[in-house]
């Protein structure tokens, strides 16, 4: 495009109205037509903009004056006519000058140029007369080559400033002589009156901006809040994969789909100016987050636990909000259910047998930090909740008069016992992030039983005439506890013999052979269902004690630490010989002598 200044111009500012144009000078010459920056979306709707200049070339000089304006209607360069011509808005001039020379003229519009980028309506501009004076100016129209009018936008976006040149894209003028032709085709457009008093022309001219709406941009962080207090913390790491759907608040309308990447990051690009919200998936060992928490907006979670949606976000054009984040802490697990009555005594859960209400459940950590504590309800439940993810074991209270049955009977864990009868615990097990563990449960008996004395039980082994009935009780039983070092784990009814008889565990007089002896008979006692809570404080102290001393430790023993041992077989001869506890069963006394000379029985 030629802009170059013919020899000779001159430009006579007779008057000059800028309206909302920023105060732009009007220049003498013409700058040359930059190279567009950017001309493939157009001018953002957000761009600022720097300068704005209409420049248009005079073909054939006549000293008048000239002034610009807006057009205000539709118009199009084939049809425009005098008579059909559009309204002109004369209040918003801006510029008036005077023409006296061939070459450029160049028109600020730098105000009127940014309401065309933020939505007013573009009709272009009309050149008229201003004063009385018989005389035409003449224009270089869209069809001479090299001379058509333009327009010169600079304007600045996000951290760019950026100039373009757009061509007239329609002119023509009009002529109240002839009100109804049309000179659009013209190679020359006219400003001017036939006479003083005669018909007019005007030009017009229109330069099209192309302008588009910036797209907005959301997304940011999903991560696990490791520490749960809602808050984005150096090392906590960023999920993958978590979906997260986006909605037009506007109707609840789903406008897109993402998954985080590797990092815990999404994205939506190309987003319509708009509110939005979001919705994450919630994984089964996945919670929400606590939200907006800490006070930055860009560390905290921004989804409803309730619903695990956002709040809206107004996006305008050319957003990039980054501060709509997703917080997850591992899901809380769930342990539970189901103190009964045994009433067949067979260890599982079998229809009509009813739930026992407040029996003492409390719930340790396997390191033995005690957690919680509860009692069933009146149907026998009981359940905790909002635990973290680690491994437990429940401790239950049984009352006066009741024994857990059996545990672990069958194949199915949902209607066994879990609780062992002695330690009245269940081993530790494991809850994941969101278990729910509706399995741990628990069996009692009502019976205040009868205790065999040691005589009995060592004649029940099966090797003698009597039936075996110890190796249906072995479970196995610990002497001891059963992670002690110098435990004995009685699994067979050839042991149980053994240590009934006193001779194979040490010799007869050694105290700690006695005390194996007494306390089998006391766990073979209880396990037959005789009521243990005479001795079970006492069974826990020994415990501990065989779990670190055996029968080759007794000469080594304090005489303090001999005499105990003593007082303890002494409480289990009592018990196990029914005068302490719930008594002896009937017909034991064929079994008073077992064959030893210690007095037991």
């Amino acid at each position: 495009m030629q802009m170059l200044l013919k020899a000779g111009l001159t430009i006579v500012a007779a008057a000059l109205v800028l309206a909302g144009c920023g105060g732009d000078p009007m220049p003498t010459t013409p700058a040359a037509a930059p190279q567009a920056y950017k001309a493939l979306a157009g001018v953002p709707t957000t761009a600022t903009i720097d300068s704005a200049w209409v420049a248009i070339h005079v073909s054939r000089p006549d000293t008048q004056t000239v002034a610009v304006h807006p057009v205000l209607g539709e118009w199009t360069e084939t049809e425009l006519t005098y008579a059909g011509r559009p309204a002109v808005d004369t209040l918003d001039t801006l510029a008036v000058f005077t023409v006296v020379d061939t070459g450029w003229i160049m028109i600020p519009i730098s105000g009127l140029a940014a309401d065309w980028v933020e939505g007013r309506d573009n009709f272009g501009l009309i050149f008229r007369q201003a004063d009385t004076a018989a005389g035409f100016v003449g224009w270089d129209s869209r069809e001479a080559a090299g001379l058509e009018p333009y327009l010169r936008l600079c304007y600045s976006w996000k951290a760019d400033t950026m100039c373009e040149v757009f061509t007239a894209v329609a002119d023509a003028y009009i002529d109240e002589a002839a009100p109804d032709a049309n000179f659009g085709a013209a190679a020359e457009l006219f400003t001017g009156r036939d006479t003083a008093e005669g018909t007019s022309r005007a030009a017009l001219v229109h330069v099209e901006i192309p302008v588009y709406t910036p797209p907005a941009t959301l997304g940011d962080f999903v991560w696990l809040d490791t520490d749960r207090n809602g808050v984005q913390d150096d090392g906590e790491p960023g999920l993958a994969s978590i979906t997260i759907d986006l909605f037009a608040c506007d109707g609840d309308t789903l406008v897109a789909s993402a998954a985080t990447d590797l990092s815990g990051y999404y994205r939506f690009d190309s987003l319509a100016p708009g509110a939005y919200y979001i919705a994450a998936a919630l994984p089964d060992s996945l919670m929400y987050a606590l939200p907006d928490q800490g006070g930055d907006e860009t560390a905290d979670s921004d989804l409803d636990p309730a619903t695990g949606r956002s709040a809206c976000v107004d996006l305008a054009p050319g957003d990039d909000y980054r501060a709509l984040d997703a917080g997850y802490t591992l899901a809380y697990a769930a342990v539970g259910d189901f103190v009964w009555n045994d009433m067949n005594e067979n260890g599982l859960q079998d229809a009509g047998e009813p739930g026992l209400a407040g029996i003492a459940v409390n719930l340790f950590a396997c390191d033995g930090r005690p957690v919680a504590s509860a009692v069933t309800d009146s149907s026998g439940r009981y359940l905790f909740e909002n635990l973290e993810p680690g491994d437990y074991y429940l401790q239950l209270a049984n009352p006066f008069g009741w024994i857990f049955t059996y545990a672990g009977v069958g194949g199915d864990d949902l209607i066994d016992s879990d609780v062992d009868r002695y330690y009245k615990t269940t081993t530790c097990f494991a809850l994941s992030p969101g278990e729910e563990d509706y399995s741990r449960d628990a069996g009692l008996i009502e019976t205040d039983g009868c205790t065999h004395g040691k005589g009995y039980w060592k004649n029940h082994a099966g090797f003698g005439p009597q039936p075996d009935e110890v190796t249906r009780l072995l479970l196995p039983i610990y002497l001891g506890t059963p992670e002690g070092t110098k435990t004995i784990a009685v699994a067979d009814a050839r042991t149980a013999f053994d240590i009934l008889q006193q001779h194979t565990y040490g010799h007869p007089s050694n105290g700690i052979t006695k005390l194996y002896a007494h306390l089998l008979t006391a766990k073979l006692n209880i396990v037959n269902f005789a009521n243990p809570e005479a001795v079970y404080p006492l069974i826990d102290e020994i415990d501990a004690f065989l779990s670190e001393y055996d029968w080759n430790d007794w000469e080594m023993l304090a005489p303090d630490r001999q005499t105990m041992v003593q007082r303890w077989k002494g409480r289990l001869e009592m018990y196990n010989g029914g005068n302490l506890g719930p008594g002896r069963c009937d017909g034991d006394a064929a079994y008073d002598d077992d064959g030893d000379s210690d007095g037991d029985y």
